[in-house]
């Protein structure tokens, strides 16, 4: 550790880093600390190990407690150089996620937290961030995946060669293949969880739109019902944002908040007038909504009933249809390009005790998708007040029941959602095996039952068709 370092934490002590409680059960200086240290094993310049050093010292868009202000500007300067500081000073104006390399050759740009105004960056400037950014991730990483952590990862992966080997090798590791990789030309796309986006050259679609995930610092999510509340984690974060989708029309297979999230719709509903088609709403979820939504409400027109029903489009065909799950919808969706169907945390009988699948299900049969999106997670559910509860082993379809459904369907491609899920409820804990291991054994099956249907692995930003 060189002179200089040890003087810049001297530094940062003495204005009460290290009292200031920060990620992994720590302090803000352990934090920092962590960070340059990242960094230093990475070989970067050793600029960019000092500017990770004080890269929220003054303050970011998520850690507002900041230990410097504009009097320290001076002392930093002397201590860490012109170049750092000016790396620290653009790591806590810019909009982590909206780099660019869409100019001149050798030039970046992101945009201002604020203002969203662009920033031209140097080749030299953004390698600097990305590893001070990445650097940061991973030390609030640890093991999880909440807030934006993902998301930013998903977003450093087009960014590859501007990273040290060190540095790659720690991405790739990381890595899910989750980053968008495409223009958003048309096209059928899976968002994250259940989420799935159709857009056309005639409007947008989406189905369960996932965009959010339970934070420390907002851990309750709400859906669209008063009584709808959980903490979902182990959700891998989606890299679309609400003014990625801009809907015309919103598919709602349940009111469970990762399916129907109330934050997604007030997003949506924001951005223009919203079409809603969803299971039946009573009146006291009506005025629960008016007053959670305030304006935005008059902008929703629900179409909400728990009866197989078909809506038809200009070139759009959607037909809701029942299954086993009490207040839960498959959809079908045609266009003259697509063929899909979605059917989640669905469960193979009324009567949760038998495995075999409910007549109901004939339905399905000979749908013939392109595509088909279907839960898999055998979902066990942990339910009741007080001492008296109730488990329930087979609340949603095992890997074998999905895949038996893709085959009665005839669907040509098949993709597993709804899977990485730990959800916590008022009065109940549902559990999900792995994503890994529901995909291994679904697989499997497939393999061997229909090996002429392919599955698709689905990942947050994938282009299926």
């Amino acid at each position: 550790m060189s002179l200089t370092t040890l003087t810049a934490k001297a530094f940062l002590n003495s204005k009460g880093a290290n009292k200031i409680r920060h990620v992994r059960g720590g302090t803000l200086f352990d934090h920092l600390s962590r960070v340059e240290e990242t960094l230093a094993s990475w070989r970067v310049p050793e600029t960019v190990q000092l500017a990770g050093l004080f890269h929220s010292a003054f303050g970011t868009s998520h850690f507002t407690e900041k230990i410097l202000d504009k009097n320290d500007l001076e002392h930093v300067q002397l201590l860490i150089g012109d170049e750092a500081l000016h790396l620290v000073s653009l790591f806590s104006v810019i909009d982590r996620v909206s780099f660019s390399s869409k100019t001149n050759p050798g030039e970046y740009t992101a945009l201002h937290k604020d203002t969203h105004a662009p920033i031209v960056l140097t080749q030299e400037e953004m390698s600097g961030l990305l590893h001070m950014l990445l650097a940061n991730a991973l030390d609030h990483l640890s093991g999880t995946m909440y807030e934006d952590t993902m998301l930013e990862i998903n977003h450093y992966v087009p960014y590859m060669q501007l990273l040290s080997p060190a540095a790659q090798d720690v991405l790739k590791k990381l890595d899910r293949g989750t980053h968008p990789t495409e223009e958003f030309s048309p096209g059928l796309r899976f968002i994250g969880h259940a989420g799935v986006w159709l857009k056309s050259e005639h409007g947008s679609l989406v189905v369960d739109p996932w965009l959010y995930s339970s934070t420390f610092q907002n851990p309750v999510l709400r859906g669209l019902q008063p009584f709808q509340r959980t903490i979902d984690f182990l959700i891998p974060r989606p890299v679309f944002k609400g003014i990625d989708l801009t809907p015309d029309i919103i598919l709602l297979s349940h009111f469970h908040t990762h399916h129907a999230p109330l934050g997604s719709i007030r997003k949506f509903a924001g951005l223009k007038p919203i079409r809603v088609i969803c299971p039946a709403l009573s009146e006291d979820d009506h005025a629960w909504l008016r007053a959670a939504l305030g304006d935005l409400y008059e902008k929703i027109t629900f179409e909400a009933s728990n009866e197989a029903r078909e809506y038809s489009f200009p070139d759009l065909t959607i037909r809701a249809f029942t299954n086993p799950q009490r207040g839960h919808l498959g959809f079908e969706v045609k266009t003259p390009e697509h063929h899909f169907v979605h059917i989640t945390d669905a469960c193979a009988n009324t009567d949760k005790n038998l495995l075999n699948l409910h007549p109901m299900w004939d339905v399905v049969q000979g749908m013939n998708p392109d595509m088909l999106f279907i839960s898999a997670a055998n979902h066990l559910s942990r339910s009741g007040e007080g001492m008296d509860r109730s488990i329930w082993e087979h609340s949603s379809l095992s890997p074998a029941q999905a895949a038996r459904i893709a085959v009665m369907m005839g669907t040509k491609r098949v993709g597993l959602i709804g899977m990485d899920n730990f959800s916590i409820w008022d009065s109940a804990i549902e559990y999900a095996h792995t994503a890994e291991a529901i995909e291994n054994e679904f697989q499997w099956i497939l393999d061997y039952v229909a090996p002429a249907i392919e599955f698709i692995p689905l990942r947050p930003g994938k282009k299926i068709l």
